[in-house]
């Protein structure tokens, strides 16, 4: 999977994507989930589907949704588990900062590099 694409085509194209997103790409995520006890050999790799539109205001969106799974440590048998997860998100597109802070409550957002949007901001944020 790319590691960024040009949101805006993608946008005006109603675009679709799917592949594969290796956690080891991001060193927020490694970290995190080191900390939760889950080692480099546990991190396989995540299944990412993006769709990128227009919202219900005409605002640019990604939603997606990531399915993986995760090798942990059961704390009362000790014995090793294969965790399924999932998760869904949906996020305005914005390109200032500013403009980011005015959304609604209710709202997630991520702040386009230029025409770029980085697939490693997508997945660590939501």
């Amino acid at each position: 999977m790319k590691k960024r694409f040009i949101w805006a085509q993608l946008v005006d194209q109603a675009s679709e994507i799917e592949g594969l997103f290796k956690p080891s790409n991001s060193v927020r995520l490694v970290d995190a989930l080191s900390l939760d006890g889950v080692m480099g050999e546990g991190l396989l790799d995540i299944e990412v589907r993006l769709s990128f539109d227009r919202d219900n205001r005409g605002r640019p969106a990604v939603r997606g949704r990531c399915n993986w799974q995760m090798e942990s440590d059961c704390v009362r048998c000790d014995q090793s588990l294969m965790l399924d997860l999932e998760a869904d998100f949906s996020l305005i597109i914005v390109e200032q900062e500013e403009t980011l802070s005015k959304l609604n409550q209710n709202e997630d957002g991520i702040v386009a590099d230029g025409k770029w949007i980085h697939l490693v901001d997508i997945i660590e944020d939501p």
